[in-house]
């Protein structure tokens, strides 16, 4: 993982025309994931924590970045809740993560079962605040809870989606300080 280069390209993407321009284009703040739309990579969940989330943020953007395929099925889904708010990227190079990184306020992991999770330590190194699944090994290893991130078990949306919108509650600075 080449932390070196996510650093510096969310850094540099964040100055950029760009960077101005996808944030008028994706309302409120933005809620990343990135990662493959297959069994057990936690995506069901993501979207019973985010149908939490926008209760209270309706404006909430979610950014899916990944491809695989059950993605068609969570599009389905999506349209059947009439979300306008959830944007399915499709697969991305690096350089096009970095700038999603960048874009994001807030990097959620909901992986039921993942070795390490490599994105996670792509996100951090682009310095966004991240909520990741205790179901990573990235997580223990990475995420010390409230202090570098923090953890949830994402088959608990009403926990998560509240450590989501604790995230978001915090000032500038302090999400700064997580990232």
């Amino acid at each position: 993982i080449d932390v070196e280069y996510f650093h510096a390209e969310a850094r540099v993407c964040r100055t950029s025309d760009w960077f101005q321009a996808e944030r008028t284009r994706y309302p409120g703040p933005i809620l990343l994931s990135v990662g493959r739309f297959a069994e057990g990579k936690g995506y069901r969940e993501l979207f019973s924590i985010y149908e939490k989330i926008v209760t209270q943020r309706p404006g909430m953007s979610l950014i899916i970045v990944g491809d695989g395929p059950e993605r068609p099925v969570y599009e389905a889904y999506v349209r059947s809740q009439n979300w306008k708010h959830v944007h399915f990227l499709g697969y991305r190079q690096a350089d096009e993560v970095a700038k999603f990184l960048a874009l994001a306020d807030l990097f959620v992991f909901p992986t039921l079962l993942d070795r390490f999770g490599a994105v996670l330590s792509e996100a951090m190194a682009a310095e966004l605040p991240v909520i990741s699944s205790i179901h990573a090994s990235a997580t223990t290893d990475l995420v010390d809870d409230g202090v570098t991130g923090f953890r949830i078990d994402p088959r608990n949306a009403e926990r998560s989606a509240e450590t989501v919108l604790q995230v978001l509650a915090m000032t500038s600075p302090e999400r700064a300080a997580l990232g």
